[in-house]
């Protein structure tokens, strides 16, 4: 569900943030188990699409939908990185291309919104952030009855 992939959301990208290579956060997510890498799927949804849902649940869900500054996915999105539809999101999307270099323009506005680490991290201890705020937001869904 949609609420699930949320806080997770947030938090990668407040991984991000803090300096991580966007690449290397989706072989952490694939790592985990996931099929998709995290940011790939930002860019698959839409990242106009991802920043909707953000701001919508972040109103309802508040402190647990928290983690990324908002506004950078918000800049992100008024550049017109869309993600794959707009053939640029986080990552440029090229017809017959299948590598993906991170989008220089998405950079650019990624160190605007740079921020400190929250100490030092193994790629276990930001796999266990994102996957934390996962396991956390089913639990609640599992509590307020919404997955059975």
């Amino acid at each position: 569900t949609t609420r699930i992939l949320a806080p997770m959301l947030s938090e990668i990208i407040r991984v991000i943030q803090e300096g991580e290579d966007p690449k290397k956060i989706d072989k952490l997510c694939k790592a985990a188990g996931f099929p998709v890498g995290g940011v790939t799927l930002a860019d698959e949804v839409g990242l106009d699409v991802a920043l909707h849902i953000l701001n919508f649940l972040g109103k309802e869900l508040g402190v647990r939908a928290q983690g990324a500054d908002i506004r950078l996915l918000n800049d992100i999105v008024t550049a017109g990185f869309h993600g794959r539809k707009s053939g640029k999101g986080i990552f440029v999307y090229e017809k017959g291309v299948k590598e993906r270099p991170v989008n220089k323009g998405a950079e650019e506005i990624l160190k605007r919104y740079k921020v400190e680490p929250r100490g030092f991290q193994t790629d276990e201890d930001i796999k266990m952030r994102f996957l934390s705020r996962f396991i956390n937001e089913s639990i609640y869904c599992l509590q307020d009855g919404i997955l059975a």
